[in-house]
């Protein structure tokens, strides 16, 4: 099994998963996304992410431009990010069948990007926060992300309420990610029992590919589809 599944259970028609670092010798990534990815019978949709807060809508944008998240009601296509301890964001619409993907690295969410792809999906698509579910994929936990303390400046400097996000120790400043993205999605009225997420960081837990640890050039990949 190449991806851990992670399945929005309310609705057979939703299918999901986040990939596990595989043993075998990759040349790129373009290699071992095609070992991963080749039971897809579905359109796959992978975005040019560079780290910005631009959302596409699928099918309408053109996805060469850079986007780092995507939200569509089509169906049988199957949208894609790729992380190598950045967040991945996965999220269904069960009463609207919308289903959306956001990479939400510290520059996504010092850009607000995941208010911004809810809030889109919300003024375009119609989404019900009541009625939608969010995975959290692996990522960076706060026990490996070490940062530097003019990184902590610049999100004080934008919202001093940021600072409970870095911990200072040893010398040291950490980031928890997964917190900052969490009160996120707390403050845009989403409650905590529609939000799941996997407990496991990218850099220590030894089961994704870390740019971090090893400046890897190979990434993660997290799906989320619509088979009907």
């Amino acid at each position: 099994m190449y991806f851990q599944p992670k399945i929005f259970d309310r609705n057979e028609n939703i299918v999901s998963g986040f990939s596990i670092k595989d043993d075998k010798s990759f040349n790129s990534q373009a290699e071992y996304e095609k070992y991963l990815l080749k039971s897809f019978k579905i359109k796959k949709i992978l975005l040019n992410q560079q780290h910005t807060d631009s959302i596409a809508i699928y099918p309408g944008n053109d996805l060469t431009k850079p986007y780092d998240a995507i939200i569509t009601k089509k169906e049988n296509v199957a949208l894609i990010l790729r992380t190598a301890d950045c967040i991945p964001i996965l999220f269904y619409d069960y009463k609207n069948d919308i289903i959306g993907a956001i990479h939400a690295g510290w520059q996504g969410l010092y850009k607000d990007i995941i208010t911004k792809t809810i809030k889109m999906a919300q003024d375009k698509m119609g989404l019900s926060i009541k009625d939608t579910k969010f995975v959290i994929g692996p990522s960076i936990r706060s026990c490996c992300y070490e940062v530097q303390d003019d990184l902590r400046g610049k999100f004080i400097s934008k919202d001093e309420n940021s600072s409970q996000y870095f911990v200072k120790m040893n010398n040291k400043i950490t980031l928890n990610l997964i917190d900052m993205a969490l009160d996120e999605l707390e403050s845009l009225k989403i409650k905590k029992n529609r939000v799941e997420t996997i407990e496991q960081c990218t850099l220590c837990s030894g089961m994704y590919h870390s740019y971090r640890k090893n400046k890897t050039e190979l990434r993660n990949l997290s799906f989320i589809s619509m088979i009907k």
